[in-house]
């Protein structure tokens, strides 16, 4: 393993994809890559993406679509694929977190449809933090465990469980993507918990590109604790009143996707708690991954020390909230609300979210489940 401050660029005509992890500040990485497309194009770099991020592209990719999107991506990977094989340019970048599910039989696959001579690039950050998040986001396809039934089940004791955190698991990535495309072409990035665009200076340097990145103004920024229990909820009636899972995918997964982005973007900020027994825990996996990820030919770029947590900064047994803002909450339901009338109509999102409300103040988050549950019911079975 080589350890360096920043990448050196990438030879003259490299291609490389960059395939996350989830919640490794991916989309800021997206954002920042389609913000400066045109500036880039001028320096030589092609983003074949068309969009910030084509989601369902990369799951089409790697197999690995949810049940509601069967159709999804079909017609662009193609084309996609065929851009970045045919691309002539000094630089070629594609950006697209679901490949790094990938298995050893579609990172093959990958390699005999976009050509082998590739780099990747995997951006990480503390494995406690993508964790927690992964909850989060794991609500927004349905689920319905409470945070300390996620992490136990995701976090067992090391070595007891093979597959555990296989997602994350730093020397895995380097060995099976290693394996068809080389370690020495693997560069994983690891954020900096003092400096938020470290990240983007890694991608130029790896580029050959000036300091010319910036921010995005969309994120996908994590529901606050309140809100993503406010979700959890909806979830468990809609289970509980037998809602559709595909239904309610392609209605809240998709249709609702850019809502509850604008959720999470103007609610007041509350972190998910995560217990200290699960901080511990992931630290744990860290520690144990780091001998086998130092002898692999992989370079990493940033400190692995900001891959560990501090557990005395969390509570030994922190408490879920029960209420939530009312505020955020209309949106919510106008978020669903507006999602089932666009399923009905079969069409596509156009409409964003309604401007904040004056005032602030609190409702137990199951009064407005139920109000929402019945108008949703009622348009989806009409």
């Amino acid at each position: 393993m080589r350890v360096v401050e920043l990448p050196s660029p990438l030879p003259e005509g490299a291609k490389f994809l960059h395939i996350g992890l989830p919640k490794s500040g991916t989309t800021a990485v997206q954002g920042a890559l389609h913000d400066a497309r045109a500036q880039l194009a001028d320096l030589g770099v092609h983003n074949v993406s068309r969009r910030r991020n084509e989601l369902a592209v990369g799951r089409r990719a790697v197999g690995v679509l949810e049940a509601f999107q069967t159709e999804a991506g079909k017609k662009r990977w193609p084309v996609l694929a065929t851009d970045f094989r045919n691309s002539q340019a000094r630089c070629t970048v594609w950006s697209s977190e679901p490949l790094s599910a990938a298995k050893p039989e579609a990172i093959a696959n990958l390699a005999r449809v976009l050509g082998e001579d590739l780099h990747i690039v995997i951006t990480v950050r503390p494995i406690a933090s993508m964790v927690r998040s992964g909850w989060q986001q794991g609500l927004r396809r349905g689920r319905t465990e409470s945070l300390e039934e996620f992490l136990v089940g995701r976090l067992p004791e090391v070595g007891s469980d093979p597959n555990a955190l296989r997602r994350y698991n730093l020397p895995r990535l380097a060995r099976e993507w290693g394996a068809v495309f080389g370690e020495d072409r693997i560069t994983f990035i690891v954020a900096d918990r003092d400096d938020p665009l470290r990240s983007l200076r890694a991608f130029e340097a790896l580029m050959g590109v000036p300091e010319m990145l910036k921010p995005a103004a969309e994120t996908n920024r994590s529901l606050p604790y309140p809100e993503a229990e406010l979700l959890r909820s909806f979830n468990q009636a809609n289970q509980a009143q037998g809602g559709d899972p595909i239904v309610r995918g392609r209605s809240i997964s998709t249709l609702g996707l850019v809502g509850m982005r604008e959720v999470a973007q103007m609610a007041q900020p509350a972190s998910i708690a995560m217990p200290r027994w699960a901080a511990e825990r992931a630290n744990a996996y860290v520690e144990a991954w780091l001998p086998e990820l130092e002898a692999t030919q992989a370079t990493v770029a940033g400190s692995l020390e900001d891959l560990l947590v501090d557990p005395e900064t969390f509570a030994e047994a922190p408490v879920p909230p029960s209420q939530v803002s009312i505020d955020t909450a209309g949106r919510f339901m106008e978020v669903v609300y507006d999602a089932a009338l666009r399923y009905n109509a079969r069409s596509v999102p156009t409409k964003s979210v309604p401007p904040p409300a004056p005032a602030v103040t609190t409702v137990p988050a199951k009064e407005l489940v139920r109000e929402l549950r019945r108008r949703v019911k009622r348009r989806l079975t009409r």
